[in-house]
């Protein structure tokens, strides 16, 4: 009976802590991780080269279409290996295009 009495006096101290722990938990992960939706980050965008933003949708049809010669030329798809090296392609492709390209038309 004495057990039950503490564990109802004690409810509501178990009952912040664990919504304090949640409420860190959620704000925490957003202040470190990558994609922060509370403070306004965009998480659509990959990558910024001279103010100009890279967004996730451009990145990722550059990524389909070199996946697509890749299966043309080679007769199969990528395999991991080669989908990473594709990768790191677009994104050399992506930063060319907007930081070495405008300073080569001038």
């Amino acid at each position: 009976m004495a057990l039950i009495n503490t564990i109802r006096e004690k409810s509501g101290v178990a009952v912040g802590a664990v919504a304090i722990g949640m409420l860190l938990f959620i704000v925490g992960g957003d202040l470190i991780g990558g994609r922060n939706r509370l403070f306004g980050r965009d998480g659509n965008v990959v990558g910024s080269v001279n103010g100009e933003k890279i967004e996730l949708p451009e990145f990722t049809a550059a990524l389909e279409q070199a996946k697509q010669n890749f299966a043309s030329q080679q007769g199969r798809q990528p395999d991991e290996q080669a989908t990473g090296y594709l990768r790191d392609q677009v994104w050399n492709q992506l930063l060319y295009k907007r930081a070495f390209q405008p300073e080569l038309d001038k």
